[in-house]
């Protein structure tokens, strides 16, 4: 399903006689996959004085009715205007009329973009260059309470996250957050790795996890793809409601942090684009930086846990949905995301 359709029409040419200019109802464009969308338009003219341009919807090209929605002009003096709009429930096309003040002669053109605003069918797998994609609801072979041995990707990859040992395989809650279940890792000896590792340049991590043991354990870890060669997200240091992530950072400071409460579900994202990284809490920018823009090793994903010089620092995290993209997202794709998680778990 589209995230976004281009709203590019050919231009409106036009002479003294005309009032209306219609563009060709074969040129409307179809926005049926969208139950609301984001509107961006620009209108300019080319020997041309006031116009008004109006956005209108109908259910075919041989419909008689088509609905105004929208309607933009110039500012006086101007000759060029900008339209942002929400449109919710649109029904199947979008087409535009141009009107412009009698005994004139020349040119509009119309440029846009249409956008998914908001959708309750959108998946994170709707979005390119996903890595994997954990989802506790996606958990159904395991009883309230018993240890997880495989946690399956819902992703297209089949990047499949396991643990053999016994006494290191977290624990599956059937009811944790507002009626869905999570997966528990104790912060002593659990955690998960992936099948496989990637080579990485620009990624993205989005997660909603909640830090539940109350004690602030050193260098606790959400994920962990080796902070030396790869990057990972945890607590800094030993400090309470402070998490982030870094990318190949060996020394200090190792990353960039913010607030994020212990105790609380959270939604956590780091993002690296060429050398810089983004550390978002939800859809609230917290710190960028510039960093090493090198591409990242193999080493595989891991979940709660982080190999540090001669330690293993653990996580008592619950996670209730995480994934990774081999790409930097579009802020927009964020936002997307972000409302995924919000909506499906119902968080504040």
């Amino acid at each position: 399903m589209p995230l976004e359709i281009l709203l590019t029409p050919t231009p409106s040419t036009f002479d003294g006689n005309q009032g209306i200019i219609a563009l060709p109802i074969e040129s409307a464009i179809d926005v049926s996959c969208f139950d609301e969308l984001d509107i961006c338009l620009q209108a300019w003219g080319e020997d041309v004085g006031a116009f008004v341009v109006t956005l209108l919807t109908g259910m075919s090209n041989r419909s008689e009715v088509w609905l105004p929605i929208a309607t933009f002009r110039p500012p006086a003096g101007q000759t060029s205007s900008t339209l942002v709009s929400c449109v919710r429930n649109p029904l199947r096309l979008l087409r535009f009329e141009a009107r412009v003040s009698n005994k004139q002669t020349g040119s509009i053109f119309i440029d846009g973009l249409a956008r998914r605003r908001r959708s309750s069918d959108f998946l994170p797998s709707d979005l390119p260059s996903l890595a994997w994609w954990l989802r506790a609801d996606s958990v159904t072979e395991v009883c309230n309470g018993y240890p997880i041995e495989t946690w399956r990707d819902s992703g297209p990859r089949g990047n499949d996250f396991r643990q053999s040992e016994a006494f290191r395989k977290p624990q599956f809650v059937r009811e944790a957050l507002n009626g869905g279940p999570s997966v528990k890792f104790d912060g002593i000896d659990d955690f998960m790795a992936s099948t496989v590792g990637d080579f990485l340049t620009d990624f993205t991590f989005v997660g909603l996890f909640r830090q539940y043991s109350g004690v602030a354990n050193s260098y606790e870890r959400l994920v962990d793809k080796s902070y030396i060669n790869g990057f990972w997200l945890g607590r800094e240091g030993s400090a309470s409601n402070s998490w982030g992530g870094g990318v190949q950072e060996a020394s200090f400071p190792y990353g960039e942090f913010g607030f994020f409460a212990d105790g609380l579900p959270e939604v956590i994202v780091l993002r690296r684009q060429g050398n810089t990284i983004t550390l978002l809490r939800g859809s609230t920018l917290l710190k960028t930086r510039t960093v090493s823009a090198a591409e990242t090793d193999d080493s595989l994903y891991r979940l709660a846990v982080a190999y540090l010089a001669s330690l293993y620092a653990y996580g008592a995290v619950e996670v209730f949905e995480s994934m990774t993209y081999s790409s930097a997202l579009s802020d927009f794709s964020l936002g997307l995301a972000n409302d995924y998680l919000r909506l499906k778990w119902s968080l504040a």
